[in-house]
């Protein structure tokens, strides 16, 4: 057995898990502060190999890829305590309340499993119940008085093992009020989770969806003009609109069906529809739809 070539491949092994770890948010990045602190184990470990190498002792050699392996995936053990976590789903309530000051409000929304319902509030400019395993969700809110706009953060602070493991299983929920007197730019991240937004009684401006193997139902108001970017990937999309509205949809993902029912006419060329409506209706949609989804519904009310 050639021990310097098993060393140089657990190395990349253990390497290449640690990264995987961190873009699926399993692990921080700080854990790598951790393992570089340990880099004289490396020292160690092709010493071991110099001194037994071509020896009686030559097993001893085995030593070299294992203190490698510990020492680079050792510290993300310790680093997800996660894993010694209650199963107890817990609730967070945040509320910032209006003030008639403000003009419009950004909002950015990530959740990355879990259900997800927006809807309208007449009192508080935001009103969310976040469900979440372990870690708080983050939440913030800012206000510039120069302009007088509202800046607001929803992240969920880390996705848990038992998202995956336990989702259809006391699946964390996220409900979320908006208030209805004040325009929104509203930004939504999410992975593995259902989603209803229902915006018809909230003054949208711009709206941007990316989702991920998400069921998506989205209910839009009478608006003149509403602008929403959805880019999804193996998703049923169902969408609502009032029957005096208009609608144009550009689409560069890969439909697997379309269908639109209720008060509206479509006329289509290629990957783009529009209602026979669109021009002369006070109330208008352009909807840019990216990414692959297995099916569009659009539909009147």
């Amino acid at each position: 057995m050639n021990i310097s070539r098993v060393r140089n491949g657990v190395l990349f092994i253990s390497i290449g898990a640690v990264l995987l770890l961190n873009n699926l948010d399993y692990v921080s990045w700080s854990v790598w502060v951790k393992i570089l602190s340990l880099w004289p184990v490396l020292l160690i470990a092709i010493g071991i190999e110099l001194i037994f190498k071509k020896t009686l002792l030559s097993f001893l050699t085995i030593l070299s890829p294992i203190l490698i392996f510990l020492a680079i995936l050792g510290p993300v053990w310790t680093d997800y305590t996660e894993w010694r976590v209650d199963y107890q789903v817990e609730g967070y309530k945040w509320t910032e309340p209006l003030d008639q000051k403000i003009k419009k409000a950004y909002l950015r929304i990530d959740l990355k499993a879990g259900d997800l319902n927006v809807s309208s509030d007449s009192v508080n400019l935001i009103n969310a119940d976040l469900d979440y395993w372990s870690q708080k969700p983050y939440t913030s809110y800012r206000y510039s008085e120069e302009d007088n706009l509202a800046l607001l953060r929803i992240k969920e602070s880390r996705r848990d093992w038992k998202d995956w493991v336990w989702k259809g299983w006391r699946k964390k929920r996220w409900g979320i009020n908006l208030s209805n007197q004040v325009p929104f730019d509203l930004k939504l991240y999410s992975k593995a989770s259902n989603a209803y937004l229902y915006l018809s009684d909230i003054l949208v401006d711009d709206l941007f969806l990316d989702l991920k193997v998400t069921d998506l139902k989205l209910k839009l108001g009478k608006q003149d003009y509403i602008k929403v970017k959805i880019e999804s990937d193996a998703s049923k999309i169902r969408i609502q609109i009032p029957s005096e509205s208009g609608i144009k949809i550009n689409s560069d993902a890969k439909l697997s069906s379309t269908q639109f029912s209720g008060d509206i006419s479509i006329y289509s060329e290629g990957d783009r529809y529009e209602s026979l409506n669109y021009q002369s209706s006070p109330y208008r949609i352009d909807l840019q739809l990216d990414g692959a989804v297995s099916k569009l519904v659009v539909e009147t009310y």
